[in-house]
């Protein structure tokens, strides 16, 4: 297993035991599957990108996901604020976190219609109100635990990874009670995480090599991943019924078709893992999400290009992003057959078309 001191997974400096290559985060758009809706006569071709600089420099906008009224919502670990964009217009809105060096990660809608986030610096959960901007923050348990990926269970909780911390937490939308479940494996690393069409909550494991399964009562199965070091990071549940997710891989070592840069699938009933590798070498794919194509749409990090590949084939496409060295990261569906997705070092939102129009 590859455990090098770097870069921390937001791409500042830390002691985290990541890779010396990148360190990437994921995420964490990972959480519940977009609907898949049904196509109309007129859209832009598949693959159409434009790009909306967000207001604040080096903002390093993170992750992504899909809020109420239609606005996409991102984490901007090096601003220390949560920025939403009208999808129609490009209006980007900022809103400041109240804790300094909060470095927020990742970000999912909850049930009850607020946007909840994470701060991997600050050690705390994180909610914003969609319509008044207002932040509260809830405080970790113990020190040292880091929350990082996030993602609505069908419990009702929220639940996010800890890196570092090696555990699983939950927090209650309705108390802000937090609770945290240790993982099996030592260095696990956990990364992203999404609920499943099983009613638990899937993860990854990227010190650990493992995918994770978390039941709503805490219970945690760990399934190997047939190789070593691939570093699996985001994930989410797919329209076939299956986890996908990505593996960044051991990029010190890269053939021109290496398979640990890698698209991959669990089955939740058998545990059985099927990778397809990327074509560009050193990719480095990150997030993914279903689109509204029924596709699964994946960031490259290490290639600025949006990957999509289809659940049925295992087919890949890849499209090139305008800017050179955007560093993609988080990836999301959006509204009339659009995906969104965030530029960590362009500072920059992208939003591509799946090539199909949406009915709303």
């Amino acid at each position: 297993m590859l455990r090098l001191t770097g870069r921390s997974p937001l791409g500042l400096n830390a002691a985290a035991p990541v890779r010396t290559v990148v360190a990437s985060l994921a995420a964490v758009a990972m959480a519940a599957t977009p609907a898949v809706l049904a196509p109309a006569a007129s859209a832009s071709p598949a693959g159409t990108i434009s790009e909306y600089p967000t207001p604040t420099p080096n903002s390093n906008p993170a992750v992504i996901t899909a809020g109420p009224h239609g606005k996409l919502w991102f984490t901007e670990s090096g601003a220390d604020k949560i920025g939403t964009i009208n999808p129609t217009t490009g209006a980007i809105t900022e809103y400041s976190i109240p804790t300094a060096r909060s470095l927020p990660a990742g970000i999912a809608a909850g049930p009850e219609g607020n946007l909840w986030f994470t701060e991997n610096g600050g050690e705390k959960i994180g909610k914003i109100n969609p319509t008044t901007g207002a932040v509260a923050e809830y405080p970790m348990p113990t020190a040292g635990r880091a929350p990082f990926a996030i993602a609505a269970g069908r419990d009702g909780d929220l639940w996010f990874t800890e890196w570092p911390g090696e555990r699983i937490g939950k927090i209650n939308p309705r108390t802000g009670a937090i609770t945290e479940y240790p993982t099996p494996t030592a260095l696990s690393l956990p990364f992203g995480i999404a609920a499943g069409p099983d009613g638990n909550l899937w993860f990854t494991e990227y010190g650990g090599d493992k995918i994770g399964k978390i039941s709503t009562t805490g219970a945690i199965t760990e399934y190997p991943i047939p190789a070593a070091d691939r570093v699996p990071e985001g994930i989410t549940a797919g329209p076939d019924g299956n986890l996908w997710f990505t593996e960044a891989g051991d990029n010190l070592i890269s053939g021109p078709l290496d398979p640990r840069d890698a698209i991959a699938k669990i089955n939740p009933t058998t545990g059985a893992i099927t990778e397809y590798p990327v074509p560009t070498q050193g990719s480095l794919p990150e997030s993914i999400a279903t689109g509204p194509d029924g596709n699964l749409w994946f960031t490259e990090a290490g290639s600025d290009k949006i990957g999509k590949i289809n659940p049925t084939t295992g087919a890949i496409t890849e499209y090139p992003i305008p800017t050179a060295l955007s560093w993609p990261r988080g990836i999301t569906a959006g509204p009339r057959g659009t995906l969104w997705f965030t530029e960590f070092e362009a500072n920059k939102i992208g939003k591509i078309s799946a090539g199909v129009t949406a009915t709303k």
